[in-house]
Parts: structure tokens; C-alpha cells; sequence
């Protein structure tokens, strides 16, 4: 029954206090040992099954290592040859490593286990052993003698029973119709879980079998691309000896890759292996996994909707929005028109941190009604009241709860292989390293985020700051408080900055300058600009993931978010003053697109700053669209550029197009050919010329030279280029582009420009001093380096001194920045140099 609010000093209506509760899930196995001495003491049985199983997977990644997480790089490297050796090496590595296994780690796992089955029986009927306390007490002490690492080392969430709302009961479900299919009760069972749910969901499902009578069942755990211990394949080959049955357990497949790739391990035949999985609404097994026998118990037969379901005095509402792979939810009518959601939160003590939450933070979020056996019940607020929270209210918000929800450390720092925030950055800015980045990884970008993320005030974070997470009352109300502070997708974090950054990502400038503004007024703290670039990164790639579709907004978001930390700590503010004019071409020139979106480097930053610190103007002469040179100008703080090649300019951010009727009709009439060409698709943001390209392999590529032939006439020019085959007005370039905007910007001439393709010749004819890099493809004016390297010695030539190597020029940065320049701009050191700035890395992380 629904109760009104209760007042907030007590405990949520129907909620039981566990010592196991709390808002910060996260737990080490010394403290999951205390916790579990605790909720045996009090017969909280539930939650004491759920902290054995989490020691229990601790235990088991322990004894199946792969510290230098070589499985991760093989798949990295793909089927290549080097991906091959990898994947052998890293074999031998954990054969040689379980060799020396910790003999007390290894009697610690097997009483364990006995203890996870016990307590697995009791929560599905069994009554409790006697002797369960002294033996838990007895394996608490024995904890004591084992590594400090092991026992500092932080569990893993199960989806299943925190993001998903699998129940103990769909477990027997699942037994009692695999016992219908296959009644044979003597025939031996292996449930196979696939860590890290498969610790938690494969005791339990032993134990319902047992129940259905099945005579002989064992438990196994097992994490992709982990190699079984030498008992354990010794147990797989007495199974396929007995023609025994090997029970897959898991979360709903996703693609089903990695319940594959533990099958295969397995070494059975297929006929030996069934699964026993839940499915989502709508949802079926993929075809990886169609070839094996299965059992599976759809959305519409899960226990959780019996716990959704009210007393006679709500009335069921419909709702249009479908689950997905999250928690379930139904809307019901309770008197007075007020209505109600009801909402999975988490099994057992994994369900309290959203009552924790709510608790914390009564002002700032709906309200709350009651946490009740996994579910927790708030007001429901329509879509007529969703608002776009204010920079201010959004601040507001992440400051508050950093004060009401602090925690002593940022436990994801201890995670690895679950795409926590510091991990997903990592691996971002491994990608200037090329094909060295596992190796840099290793070596030293992974020491060096962690160091840079390090911090001395932590809390739990709200992990989703999408601005459809707001809700007008009396004042802005967040929704989605405690989905995400521990997501089954990644991105845990205990930084109050990830929140910001994530409220931040994908906005434009001015809201993300408000943002911090506030912020700092609010909490009195300054926002970090590396911290806030990295979560920044961290929030954009998990929206790519999460929505492949947007892949070009993300990257349009990644590189203005890289563009914001560049001006932050390289142009102080400053705009280019009234001075000589200087032409620079964007790709190839100030940005490549090494981090696999457009960014600038440490050369290309300081390249810039002495250009404006010397009294020079630079301006953008580009083949990208005006939107997007609009875009640099903002970020860089520019008077303007060309765009399209000449096709537009961009002056104080208004954009003005620079062709004549004539080639306005020609451009439609080659866009309206090359539309109707099968495979060739247009970029939308050209407006001033049209961007043409291929779709080769899940790549970009520029048009064949019958394609472009076909639509080629006379009005019309086109310009290949590696991922696209651009088509400009004749008598269109960047020179023409150049002269008009001189004329905005009231200069006569064009004191110097740097080009890297035949499309910047007259750009640089025009110019009264010119260079290029050394990739250029023409000869005359190159300089002896590349890219953003190249632009830095072509203005050095220009200044008579090297970018930032005078008072005036050089910039005042510290120790933290120079980290993360170093990664952003591993490629300019070339291949000689990248694994010596990985050394580097380590060395200033230390």
C-alpha cells in the first residue's frame, strides 16, 4: 500500500534498515567480510548472499589475474598478427601466473563458495545452518592473512540484481522449466556464470536446481578471455566424460560475444551447453547465440512486475516509453489525481542508495514515497513540466550533493576493465600513440590520468546530467539520481567535477562558461580544467556508444571541448589584436585528427599564442564549412576565416557567402546529380559547396573518378581529398575568400600564410610570406617538420624565435598540464619518440 510521504527524519515507508545499506555501494573485501558477519548476525539473509557472492567474485578475478590486462590489448589489436601474439602471450602469462597462486587465497575461495551456496539455499527457501555465523567469522579471520591488495580490492555491481530487476524467484522459475525440459535429476549440471552477475546469479541457480531434485550440481564462474585454473579444466573434462550439461547464466545478452567467447572456452561439445537467461521486453536471442539450446524466461514473466504491482487503491496508467535494458517501471493513479511511479532500485542492500539518495537531497528531487523490496516509489512528473535547467540550478545541484553524499575515496581509481571515467579517458588519449597506445598504456598514460583525476574531497556522483533529467516545480527537480552513480556501462566516478563535465557535454561555450562560473561561485572551489576535460571526453564517448548515430555530433562535441582547454591554458582569454594578418589552414595545419576528431596540439596552441602574444591577427582559410569555421573562430577567439574554400567567410561570427547566383544554381545542380547517385552520400553542413563521400568499410572515402567525371561541368571544380571529394564554384578558392575578408578586416594585405595541399596555393601566392610543413604535396617553402609541428617552426621562421620560447610568448603551466599536453600531442614526437614520452608519462605521474 502506497502511504503518504512520511516525514523525512524516518526511514521510507515499508524500508528495512540493513547494515549492509547506504549510498556508496562500492566496498572493499575487508569491509564486505565485516558486512557479511553483520547481516548473519541480524538474519538478513538476502543481503548477506549478495556481499558473499561479491566477495566471492573479488576472490575469483584474483585467482584468474591478467594484471597486465593483455587480453584487453588483443582485442585491441584485433585479428591482426599482432593481436595473434598478443593473445598467445597473454595465455602463457596467466598459465605462468596461476602457477604461483596464493595458496591462502585459494582456501579462502573454497570456503567461500560453501558459505555462497548456504547462504544461496537460504534465500530460496532452505533454513539457515546453525553454523553459519562461526564459519563466516572463521573466514573473515583467514581474509587477514592475504595480500593487502586482495583484500583493498573493490568489488564489482551485478547488473542483474542493480541495473536489472532479476529476482530470486525468476531463478526457480528458470529451474523448474529446465527441470520440464530435461528431468533426468541424475544427470550431472555445471552452472556456468559469466562473472561478474554469473558470481551471484550461478550460486543461486545451483541452488534452485537442487531443489527441483537434480542430484548433482557444481558451480563455476568464468570471465572472457580468463584461462581456467588447473582443477577447473579438470572438472570441464569429467563433465564431457559424463555427458554432463553445462548451464550458462548471465545478464539478457547483449550481442552475446562474450557468453561466446565462454562457451568456446568451455571446450564442450554444443549439444552439452544450454542457457538459462532472462530476456528484455521485445526481445529475443541474438544469432550468436541461436545454436544452442535454451531456456529463457521473457520481460512479461518476471517476478519484479508482481513487486510493481499496487494495492486495489492505486489505479494501473498506461505508459508509452518502453524499458530497454534498465529497470522496470509502471505508472499508477493513487486518489486526489495524484500519480505515483514505481520504479525497480536494486535487490536487497543494492536497492539502498536510492532511498540513501533521496534522503540526502529532499529539495532538489522528486518526492520520494517509500523503498519497498527493491522498488522505490516517487511522484511522477509529466512531460509538460520538463524544463531546461539553467546553468545556475545545474550547479546548484552538483554542489549540493557533493556536500550531502561526501565518501573517503574515489574507489573507481581501483577498477580496471569495466570503463570507469579515468579509464575511458586512458584510453582516449592513448590514440596519439598509434599503434604503440597498448604499450603507452601500460608504461604510463594510465598512471598519469589516475594522477591528474586524484583529488581530497570525494562524493557520490549522479553519473546522468542529460538536460532531459529536469523538471520545473517550485524549483528545478532532477530526475535519474541514482541510475547511474554505479552503471553497468561504465563511467564511475566519486568526483563532483563528472557531474559538471557531463552536464557540460555537447553544450555550447557560453553555457558551459556559465556552468563553471557558477559552480565556483556555489562551492567556492575552482573547476579544473584538466579534471573537466577529461570527464568531459569520458561523458561524450559513452554517448557514442550508447547512440552510434550521433557519431557526428559527438565529434563535433569532443573537439570543441578540446578546442575549449586549449584557448584556457594557451590564449588566456585574449583575441587577436588588431594587427597583420595571418592565414592558417585548419586540417593538416593547426589540427589533425589524431584523437580521431579535429584537435590542435601543444605546437598548434603555442603556435597560435605567439602569433596574437607578437601582435599578429590569424584567421581560419579552410575547406570546412562555414559552421564549422564559425566554430574555431568562437573557440580560439579569431576576428574570422574562410570557409568552404572561399565559398564563404566568417566575420565576427556571421557568416557571408561569397558566390554569385550563377555558381549558387550550379552547386544545387551537382548536389542534385550526386543525390541521386547510388552510395554517395552528402554532408549536410555544406551550404557553400558540396561535401561528397563513400561509405567503404564503416570509412569515409572521397568519389572514384567516374563518379566525379559523371557530374563534373564546366561551372564546377572539384578537390579530392582522403575521406571526401569536395565540388567548388570555378573561379571560387581560398585567395578569392582571403581578399574579401581582408577587406572586412580593413587590412590591405595578407602578411602571412601555411598551407598543406594544392588548394592552398593561392592562398599562399597571395600571401607576402608563406610555408608549409613537410607532409605538404608540393614542393617550395616546406619546413623539416610536419602537421602542427610544421606550423610551429613556420611561425618561428616568421617571429625569429621558436613559439613560446620568449617572455612574452611562453606560457605559465604547471605540472598536471604538461601531463595531459603530453599525451594530446604524443604524435608530434614522432615513432622514435612515443614510448619515451610513455616513460615520461609514469615518471611525472609518480
Amino acid at each position: 500500500m502506497i502511504a503518504a510521504a512520511p516525514a523525512r527524519a524516518e526511514p521510507f515507508a515499508g524500508e528495512v534498515e540493513s547494515p549492509a545499506g547506504g549510498y556508496n555501494l562500492l566496498r572493499s573485501l575487508d569491509e564486505l567480510g565485516g558486512l557479511l558477519l553483520e547481516t548473519i548476525a541480524g538474519s538478513y539473509w538476502l543481503d548477506a548472499f549478495l556481499l558473499g557472492a561479491g566477495m566471492s567474485q573479488i576472490v575469483e578475478d584474483e585467482l584468474h589475474p591478467d594484471r597486465l590486462r593483455l587480453d584487453e590489448t588483443a582485442k585491441f589489436l584485433g585479428a591482426s598478427r599482432a593481436g595473434r601474439l598478443v593473445a598467445r602471450v597473454a595465455d602463457g602469462a596467466q598459465r605462468a601466473g596461476q602457477l604461483f597462486l596464493n595458496r591462502d587465497l585459494l582456501a579462502c575461495e573454497r570456503e567461500l563458495a560453501a558459505i555462497v551456496d548456504s547462504l544461496a539455499a537460504v534465500v530460496v527457501g532452505a533454513r539457515a545452518e546453525s553454523s553459519l555465523l562461526q564459519r563466516a567469522a572463521g573466514l573473515v579471520e583467514a581474509l587477514e592473512r592475504l595480500p593487502g591488495s586482495v583484500r583493498s580490492s573493490v568489488l564489482r555491481l551485478p547488473a542483474c540484481f542493480f541495473d536489472f530487476d532479476q529476482r530470486p524467484e525468476d531463478a526457480i522459475r528458470l529451474a523448474q522449466d529446465f527441470a520440464a525440459r530435461f528431468p533426468e535429476r541424475e544427470r550431472r549440471l555445471l552452472v556456468v556464470g559469466v562473472r561478474t552477475s554469473g558470481s551471484y546469479l550461478a550460486p543461486l541457480q545451483a541452488a534452485c536446481l537442487r531443489n527441483e531434485g537434480f542430484e548433482h550440481v557444481e558451480v563455476l564462474t568464468a570471465r572472457p578471455g580468463r584461462r581456467f585454473m588447473r582443477a577447473e579444466r579438470a572438472s570441464l573434462r569429467s563433465l564431457a566424460r559424463d555427458r554432463g550439461i553445462a548451464l550458462i547464466v548471465d545478464d539478457p545478452p547483449g550481442t552475446g560475444g562474450s557468453l561466446v567467447r565462454v562457451i568456446r572456452s568451455l571446450g564442450l561439445p554444443s549439444e552439452s551447453v544450454v542457457l538459462l537467461l532472462q530476456l528484455f521486453e521485445g526481445q529475443e536471442l541474438p544469432p550468436a547465440l541461436a545454436s544452442y539450446a535454451s531456456v529463457c524466461l521473457p520481460w512479461s514473466e518476471w517476478a519484479v512486475h508482481d513487486r510493481l504491482a499496487p494495492s486495489t487503491a492505486a489505479t494501473p496508467l498506461p505508459r508509452s516509453d518502453a524499458v530497454g535494458r534498465g529497470h522496470a517501471r509502471a505508472l499508477f493513479g493513487v486518489g486526489d489525481g495524484q500519480v505515483v511511479l514505481a520504479s525497480g532500485a536494486g535487490l536487497g542492500y543494492l536497492g539502498s542508495a536510492a532511498s540513501a539518495v533521496a534522503r540526502a537531497l529532499p529539495d532538489l528531487l522528486p518526492e520520494v514515497l517509500g523503498a519497498v523490496d527493491g522498488v522505490l516509489w516517487r511522484e511522477w512528473l509529466p512531460d509538460v513540466r520538463r524544463l531546461e535547467a539553467s546553468a545556475e540550478a545545474v550547479a546548484e545541484y552538483v554542489a549540493a550533493r557533493a556536500e550531502a553524499l561526501p565518501v573517503r575515496e574515489d574507489f573507481s581509481l581501483r577498477l580496471a576493465g569495466e570503463h570507469p571515467a579515468w579509464e575511458i579517458a586512458s584510453n582516449l588519449l592513448t590514440r596519439p600513440f598509434g599503434r604503440a597506445a597498448p604499450a603507452a598504456k601500460l608504461l604510463g598514460v594510465d598512471a598519469a590520468v589516475k594522477r591528474m583525476l586524484r583529488l581530497d574531497k570525494y562524493s557520490l556522483v549522479d553519473g546522468w546530467m542529460g538536460s532531459d533529467q529536469w523538471f520545473a516545480r517550485d524549483r528545478p527537480l532532477k530526475i535519474g539520481f541514482y541510475e547511474r552513480s554505479f552503471w553497468h556501462l561504465g563511467l564511475a566516478c566519486f568526483d563532483p567535477l563528472h557531474d559538471l563535465a557531463g552536464a557540460a557535454a555537447g553544450r555550447d561555450q557560453h553555457f558551459v562558461q556559465a556552468l563553471q562560473g557558477a559552480y565556483e561561485g556555489r562551492s567556492g572551489a575552482a573547476v579544473d580544467p584538466e579534471r573537466f576535460l577529461l570527464y568531459e571526453l569520458a561523458h561524450l564517448w559513452c554517448r557514442e556508444r550508447l547512440h552510434p548515430e550521433e557519431g557526428p555530433v559527438v565529434r563535433r562535441a569532443l573537439a570543441a571541448a578540446v578546442r575549449r582547454y586549449f584557448a584556457s591554458r594557451f590564449l588566456d582569454g585574449q583575441t587577436a589584436p588588431a594587427g597583420p594578418v595571418c592565414a592558417l589552414d585548419l586540417d593538416g595545419v593547426l589540427e589533425t585528427e589524431h584523437l580521431g576528431f579535429p584537435s590542435t596540439t601543444r605546437s598548434g596552441a603555442l603556435a597560435l599564442r605567439a602569433l596574437i602574444r607578437h601582435g599578429y591577427r590569424p584567421v581560419l582559410a579552410s575547406g570546412r564549412s562555414a559552421e564549422e569555421v564559425a566554430d574555431r573562430c568562437e573557440g580560439y577567439g579569431l576576428p574570422g576565416g574562410v570557409a568552404e574554400y572561399g565559398g564563404a567567410i566568417v566575420v565576427d561570427g556571421v557568416v557571408r557567402s561569397l558566390l554569385t547566383d550563377e555558381m549558387t544554381a550550379s552547386l544545387e545542380r551537382t548536389r542534385e546529380e550526386l543525390a541521386a547517385i547510388e552510395g554517395v552520400h552528402l554532408d549536410p553542413l555544406y551550404r557553400h559547396s558540396v561535401r561528397a563521400y563513400r561509405i567503404d568499410g564503416g570509412r569515409r572515402r572521397g568519389l572514384d573518378r567516374a563518379t566525379i567525371a559523371r557530374v563534373l561541368a564546366g561551372a564546377v571544380q572539384a578537390i579530392p581529398g582522403e575521406g571526401q571529394t569536395d565540388f567548388v564554384p570555378v573561379g571560387i578558392d581560398k585567395a578569392t575568400g582571403l581578399e574579401a575578408l581582408l577587406a572586412e578586416l580593413g587590412e590591405p594585405e595578407l602578411a602571412f600564410a601555411v598551407g598543406d595541399t594544392s588548394a592552398d596555393l593561392p592562398m599562399l601566392a597571395l600571401a607576402k610570406h608563406a610555408a608549409a610543413p613537410r607532409h605538404a604535396r608540393f614542393r617550395g617553402g616546406r619546413v623539416r617538420r610536419p602537421y602542427q609541428a610544421g606550423l610551429a617552426l613556420a611561425v618561428g621562421g616568421l617571429l625569429g624565435h621558436a613559439p613560446g620560447s620568449c617572455p612574452s610568448c611562453r606560457p605559465d603551466l604547471e605540472p598536471r598540464t604538461e601531463l595531459l599536453l603530453t599525451m594530446l600531442s604524443a604524435q608530434e614526437r614522432g615513432p622514435r619518440g612515443i614510448l619515451g614520452a610513455a616513460l615520461r608519462l609514469r615518471r611525472g605521474a609518480a
